[in-house]
């Protein structure tokens, strides 16, 4: 598949867009450059993407990299520069996939990585580039990939991260993916990047405290909010032996039992109601706690 890189900081502004043309404003500079062009080249309907480095004086530095038609036309998907030890020059490149006869439906991505040091020699930083990667869509073997750095702000705290040396997502940065997914109420991906895996890799190498206890209750929510009973107890039973005081908590564990042992999931839901009513919070307890425990 192509991948993506979509991410680091900071600024990208269109001066310009005309005849498949586009002129950026990159900042921090590049260099010497302060602007790159990107344009179409090719026969209508086949046409290739490239881009190029705008310096002072006039002299353009061409791109080494360029997104080629492949069964579609490459649209620019982004294109910035980005500090994480040294300043990098990014652009993305997305095409529509489509193949319904083996059940391919999505979008790719591949981004192309260049490093201020080697501005007259730009070459493509391939572990950083693939390091934010992705597909999203549908498989031919069945179920479906996700490209977690869908947004400029998550793909700058990866990419950081890789040059940090840091392979696996952080506690922060995983975090940030699954209240993303939540928002956009996308389950099903919440349930692929919440495995038992990634969860036990986070807690190992970011053990559960009262500090981060909220972070992973929020993984408890998700995974209940995914249909993910089972593993989102699992998280909540051990966020209970940390911070049990947590009044949202007990809101979560009940939820995540109601289906497997009602009687138990009552308890937490009465201990919920009196916790709020400590809080003066009552008129704000949802009507479904109410309702399962015969109060309304």
């Amino acid at each position: 598949m192509r991948k993506i890189f979509a991410g680091l900081s900071f600024f990208l502004v269109v001066l310009s867009a005309f005849a498949g043309e586009k002129i950026i404003n990159i900042e921090p500079g590049f260099n010497l450059a302060k602007s790159a062009r990107f344009y179409e080249v090719g026969s209508e309907g086949h046409q290739t993407l490239r881009g190029e480095i705008l310096l002072a004086g006039g002299k353009n530095i061409q791109l080494p990299d360029a997104c080629e038609y492949e069964g579609g036309a490459a649209q620019l998907y982004d294109a910035y520069t980005m500090s994480a030890d040294k300043i990098f020059f990014v652009f993305t490149c997305k095409w529509a996939v489509m193949h319904p006869r083996i059940n391919l439906k999505g979008s790719d991505f591949i981004s192309y990585v260049y490093s201020s040091d080697e501005v007259n020699k730009l070459t493509n930083n391939k572990e950083l580039s693939s390091s934010v990667s992705g597909y999203e869509g549908s498989l031919e073997e069945g179920g479906s990939d996700f490209y977690w750095y869908s947004t400029r702000e998550l793909a700058s705290r990866k990419l950081k991260e890789t040059v940090g040396g840091t392979k696996w997502d952080s506690l922060e940065l995983s975090h940030e993916i699954v209240l993303a997914r939540l928002k956009d109420k996308d389950y099903e991906a919440l349930k692929a990047y919440l495995t038992k895996e990634r969860l036990e890799k986070l807690l190992k190498n970011y053990p559960l405290s009262k500090a981060n206890s909220g972070i992973y209750n929020d993984f408890g929510f998700a995974l209940g909010e995914s249909r993910s009973d089972e593993a989102a107890y699992g998280v909540l039973a051990r966020v209970e032996m940390i911070s049990p005081e947590r009044v949202v908590l007990k809101l979560n564990i009940a939820d995540v039992l109601w289906a497997s042992d009602k009687d138990k999931s009552k308890k937490y839901y009465l201990d919920y109601i009196e916790a709020m009513k400590s809080k003066n919070k009552e008129s704000l307890v949802p009507v479904r706690v109410l309702e399962r425990v015969g109060q309304k």
